[in-house]
């Protein structure tokens, strides 16, 4: 192996939690003197080396990296799967089952009660998600109950040049405090018979 200027540490590494600073610093190692390929000839004496410990643990964090896919041993080599995104984000957890069902529904609610529609509804769910640690999917659904109410009895709203603040649902879900103050919003149970405006 040998010395390279810079290495790489895509972020689903950086981040993974279940990976030691050791191995995270490991693999950087190995990128460092990875070939076109992502092959790089194994060393445990000079890995032990530069990352000053001994040939053991270099071994604990090469089963680490192995257990978690980001490196596959072959004869003497380690390989790094090539097409990983040096930029790409860990992954999430995946989102429950029971959560989409309720997105799904929230969301069909909002573009029903405001006329509205949302293109790529899945973009909302992570957002959603950080809501549902706060609230419950009642408290949910009625602040946006408070929100269609709030609109429709509004004129304001009701003007086309102001239709895209009425529809824009991060005003209601971008974070604890604005979707707290539409769960407290006082409503109308009917709304406000809109009148054409007459000028004079």
């Amino acid at each position: 192996m040998k010395l390279n200027c810079y290495a790489i540490l895509p972020a689903n590494v950086r981040y993974d939690k279940s990976l030691s600073a050791g191995a995270k610093l490991l693999y950087a190692e190995l990128t460092a003197g990875s070939d076109y390929s992502g092959q790089t000839v194994e060393d445990i004496t000079y890995l032990s080396k530069v990352l000053t410990c001994d040939r053991r643990t270099v071994y604990r964090y090469v089963e680490q990296l192995i257990k978690r896919g980001y490196v596959q041993k072959k004869e003497d080599k380690f390989i790094i799967p090539l097409g990983f995104d040096p930029l790409s984000p860990p992954k999430a957890d995946p989102i429950p089952e029971q959560d989409i069902k309720f997105f799904e529904e929230f969301l069909s609610r909002f573009e029903k009660g405001l006329d509205a529609t949302l293109d790529k509804q899945d973009m909302y769910y992570k957002i959603l998600s950080e809501r549902l640690n706060q609230f419950s999917p009642n408290e949910m659904m009625k602040a946006l109950e408070n929100r269609i109410s709030f609109v429709s009895g509004s004129e304001w709203h009701q003007k086309e040049q102001n239709r895209p603040n009425a529809t824009d649902i991060m005003l209601l879900i971008r974070d604890n405090e604005t979707l707290l103050k539409w769960l407290n919003m006082k409503s109308e149970k009917n709304p406000v018979e809109l009148k054409p405006i007459k000028f004079t």
